[in-house]
């Protein structure tokens, strides 16, 4: 959670048959073997496309295409449980 980079998940299709198989293998922790999905690590993150398309992030709807996001490092200030498991962060208090 406090790496300082973006994960970014993209998945490869179009349409719904391609949506049903993405969520399906979300759910069921399949969509790691599959072909069409591809995660990066980044600090900024740049996407453009051949038209212009929805971006949404954390499933919020933010714009479209072009887009450029980039991590701005301590931005947010979160309540962490104390009983948080420590393997969520990079950097222990």
């Amino acid at each position: 959670m406090d790496d300082g980079l973006l994960d970014v998940a993209i998945m490869m299709g179009h349409g719904w048959p391609s949506t049903v198989k993405h969520m399906a293998g979300l759910t069921f922790g399949q969509h790691v073997k599959d072909p069409d999905f591809h995660l990066y690590r980044s600090k900024l993150f740049s996407l453009a496309a051949r038209e212009v398309l929805p971006v949404h992030v954390d499933a919020e709807p933010v714009g479209t295409t072009p887009v450029e996001i980039e991590v701005v490092p301590q931005a947010l200030s979160v309540i962490v449980p104390q009983n948080a498991p420590q393997n969520l962060f990079a950097h222990n208090p």
